[in-house]
């Protein structure tokens, strides 16, 4: 027996032991031929008629352990898309090219803004100053602050699921909290224009105005960096950066509210009004907000 017949008996003998043996065996019509390529026209027609035995099963093929496992397609986890919504894209390139040009022409200024928060002698004396730039800064630091407050707000309500998968908001809450913000915006203004004409206390609001806008331009310069940040980062380092933008976000208020009353006190507002106006301007928007979303959940 030569080496290459000594083989094929091997190959023959394995064969019987495998598990297609029985398989084979139960349809002895298969077509057993050995095919070269190209193929051939008979060929094709021979291997697609009884190729594979048709008695064959799973536990002839795989064993008798073999089971079958249904597979169910893995859904995304709500919240995580696999691509950034459009929203936050162009809102973080807009923050991002507003806070690089704000600090290219007014980086000599932005000490006076920080120092104007701690020391009251330089808050006087930016608000008396009739430099144009001052005035250009603070409004483009306050303008930074409500498209920043935005994402901000984004970030805390999906901390606490807030964002909602009913009726799509989950896919456009970017628009809902820019709409949200700028809401509270026009409202303080319009309805601290109100009180001021009918109060005729001019001196006292241009005050309050220009304290708000150092603050606003103070917190502007810092919770801006801190949301655009968040925008570029992976998942998992927002998730610890979200705390700090929560932070940030009470800080915030606090400091506002502090300075808020030290203006009030200064000027020797009674107690009535300072309570009347946190109610009308303060809260009474934001408690609106806060109950438009809660009936919302509830729906």
């Amino acid at each position: 027996m030569t080496v290459q017949q000594r083989d094929t008996a091997a190959h023959a003998d394995t064969v019987k032991h495998t598990p297609f043996a029985r398989s084979y065996a139960a349809a002895p019509d298969t077509v057993v031929k050995t095919v070269r390529y190209p193929v051939s026209a008979e060929d094709y027609e021979a291997l697609s008629e009884r190729s594979v035995p048709i008695a064959a099963e799973l536990d002839d093929v795989l064993g008798e352990a073999a089971v079958t496992v249904p597979f169910e397609p893995r859904e995304a986890e709500p919240g995580m898309p696999v691509a950034p919504p459009v929203y936050d894209i162009v809102v973080a390139m807009t923050i991002m090219v507003l806070y690089t040009r704000m600090l290219y022409l007014y980086k000599p200024l932005l000490p006076s803004v920080f120092k104007a928060k701690f020391y009251s002698y330089t808050a006087r004396v930016l608000a008396e100053s009739l430099d144009v730039n001052i005035i250009k800064l603070t409004d483009m630091s306050s303008l930074l602050l409500v498209l920043s407050l935005a994402p901000a707000l984004c970030a805390v309500a999906g901390s606490y699921g807030l964002g909602g998968e009913r009726y799509g908001v989950s896919d456009h809450i970017m628009p809902i909290a820019l709409a949200a913000v700028a809401i509270v915006a026009l409202w303080r203004k319009l309805v601290v224009g109100i009180v001021r004409g009918a109060s005729k206390s001019y001196m006292f609001f241009e005050a309050l105005r220009l304290n708000d806008k150092l603050t606003f331009c103070f917190w502007g310069l810092i919770v801006t960096p801190v949301v655009a940040v968040t925008a570029f980062v992976p998942h998992d380092m927002f998730m610890v950066l979200r705390y700090a933008i929560m932070a940030a976000l009470v800080l915030m208020v606090l400091h506002h509210t502090i300075e808020l009353t030290k203006l009030f006190i200064r000027w020797r507002v009674s107690f009535l009004q300072y309570i009347l106006y946190l109610c009308m301007v303060e809260l009474l928007p934001i408690s609106f907000i806060i109950t438009v979303i809660q009936k919302l959940e509830t729906l």
